[in-house]
């Protein structure tokens, strides 16, 4: 009985990281994604107002994005967005806590 016992905390504890795992992958893509929005917002009112045409601002505002996502995606995005590691940290800890398995 107690095998059993171990064995369904163990198999619980795996499906817990498996899940947090995932949760955690979203909300890291949520971030960056709300993060590169919030960086380029004002870029086409600005390329606009710089003069360029609005097929230029469009194209400009989409690279400035593509780019400013790339940088978030790289160990430095890491030190913009460190608020991702911090709460994946605390969500093991609290899971594994809760689960009884080390």
């Amino acid at each position: 009985m107690v095998d059993l016992f171990a064995a369904s905390a163990a198999e619980a504890s795996a499906m817990l990281d498996k899940k947090l795992a995932s949760s955690s992958k979203f909300g890291e893509y949520m971030s960056k994604l709300y993060m590169t929005g919030i960086t380029v917002a004002d870029s086409y009112g600005e390329a606009k107002e710089a003069g360029l045409s609005d097929i230029e601002a469009a194209l400009f505002t989409l690279g400035y994005g593509l780019g400013e996502y790339g940088i978030l995606n790289t160990n430095l995005g890491e030190h913009i967005l460190p608020e991702l590691r911090a709460e994946k940290r605390r969500m093991q800890a609290a899971l594994t806590k809760l689960s009884g398995v080390e």
